[in-house]
């Protein structure tokens, strides 16, 4: 859910930006053409400009490598975009599908992320060498590569993946505080409305860098719970071992599809930020961009599926949708678990909102239309999340099928195609569209159906 995106409102000069000490330029060199742009594109979320200057407004979800950084600078910067509160969601997916069926999905999904990956870095390093501006980010490539269309679907995609990651962040702060109140505790549409009230405020918020230090407080948070929960279980698992209710095999089709969607979901993050971190890596590193990418990949899919099959067996079918919330209810470990992750996710609403609510500035409205806009969004969202309480996992599941996997797995290929040297190239690319679409559709069919049988 550390999806990592930007809007920027290009000038005629691009002001010079700088994060941790570096200074970045926007402005394209003489080697470099700039791509045709219009306001609210994409841009690069690693770079934050200085306070005086309302340029580019970013949501960053890790610190860039500075220009010029190593792998392993990239290597960090991948890792925690794509780590975060969502690997939290993975145990009960396990739980769903069985563990046979969870791996085929994150295999899969793995697989075709990882292709995915490769053709937007492949778009990156053909724009490169025709000496074309990259800060534009996915959206920048999407509408130079595929067109209009494909800037449309990166639009889409982006703005439904945030609104959603903040509908979950309202019903996971309820759920948490809940149990942290204990029999104390108002009903979960309470706790959500009391947690709009003290997000409307922070949503007023129109310059970047006022929310920017939360960045690193929350990353540091979100690592701290994930550890707690994991070494949790582990000594659980090795009290106790597996528990007898445990699905080695495969689940029903239905739950299996479910998972699906949590696991393109759990990889959010991955696309957005990839442009932006080849163009901070070091030129003589550039040309191994696209194995680091996919191989960091791997790795967190690797570390998902451990962290997943270790808590499912842990926990067994009692596993919660929120893992976190499957740790007992004394003040260590669950509390302090529970807790920290409600303060990660009140930090850090604003940043994930933030990247929706520059669009009414970027519109031209009036600053007090601009306001109640940004307010009413965010009681919007609540009322969503209010209406969606109990569905947690269906919502993850959707928001896999209808943002995250067109972003991940759709829009590389799709930008490829105009590039493609052979006709294995274009198969491979049609391909992957082909098994994304699928993925997409049928994850939507199957939470659609599961809603409506729920609630009949």
């Amino acid at each position: 859910m550390n999806a990592t995106i930007s809007f920027w409102r290009r000038r005629n000069v691009a002001p010079c930006m700088s994060t941790g000490g570096v200074e970045f330029s926007s402005v394209p060199t003489k080697e470099q053409k700039p791509m045709e742009v219009r306001s609210g594109d994409v841009g690069n979320p690693l770079l934050v400009a200085p306070e005086d200057v309302e340029t580019p407004t970013t949501l960053d979800a890790a610190p860039a490598p500075a220009p010029g950084g190593t792998l392993s600078r990239a290597v960090v910067a991948l890792v925690r975009c794509m780590v975060g509160p969502a690997a939290l969601y993975i145990p009960k997916g396990f739980s769903d599908a069985g563990i046979g069926g969870s791996l085929v999905c994150i295999v899969v999904a793995n697989v075709l992320f990882a292709l995915g990956i490769s053709r937007l870095v492949d778009c990156w390093r053909h724009a490169r060498d025709e000496g074309l501006d990259t800060a534009h980010g996915i959206q920048g490539l999407a509408r130079r590569f595929a067109g209009p269309r494909c800037d449309v679907l990166v639009r889409f995609c982006v703005a439904a993946m945030q609104c959603g990651d903040c509908v979950t962040y309202f019903i996971f702060v309820a759920e948490n505080a809940g149990d942290l109140l204990g029999s104390r505790a108002p009903s979960l549409a309470i706790l959500i409305a009391a947690m709009a009230v003290f997000e409307a405020p922070l949503s007023l918020t129109t310059k970047l860098q006022k929310l920017h230090f939360l960045n690193a407080l929350g990353n540091a948070l979100v690592a701290f719970a994930l550890v707690v929960v994991a070494a949790y279980a582990l000594k659980t698992l090795a009290r106790e071992g597996p528990r007898a209710d445990v699905t080695y095999g495969f689940a029903p089709l239905g739950s299996t599809l479910t998972f699906a969607g949590i696991t393109v979901f759990a990889f959010e993050g991955t696309a957005p930020i990839v442009v932006p971190v080849c163009d901070a890596t070091a030129s003589k590193h550039r040309g191994r961009m696209t194995a680091l990418t996919v191989a960091t990949v791997a790795s967190v899919a690797a570390a998902y599926a451990c962290f997943g099959i270790v808590c499912y067996l842990a926990f067994g079918d009692e596993v919660n949708v929120i893992a976190s919330q499957s740790l007992p209810s004394t003040p260590w470990p669950g509390g302090a678990v529970r807790g920290v992750y409600v303060v990660v996710v009140l930090l850090t609403f604003p940043l994930q909102l933030f990247p929706v609510t520059d669009m009414f500035d970027a519109s031209g409205e009036r600053p007090r239309a601009a306001a109640a806009s940004r307010v009413g969004l965010v009681f919007f969202l609540a009322a969503l999340a209010v209406a969606f309480e109990h569905k947690l996992d269906h919502v993850v599941s959707l928001l896999g099928a209808l943002a995250c996997a067109p972003l991940g797995l759709i829009v590389g290929p799709w930008m490829h195609l105009s590039i493609a040297a052979s006709t294995r190239d274009r198969a491979l690319d049609w391909l992957s569209i082909a098994a994304g679409s699928a993925i997409a559709v049928a994850t939507t069919a199957n939470a659609v159906a599961t809603w409506r049988s729920a609630s009949s």
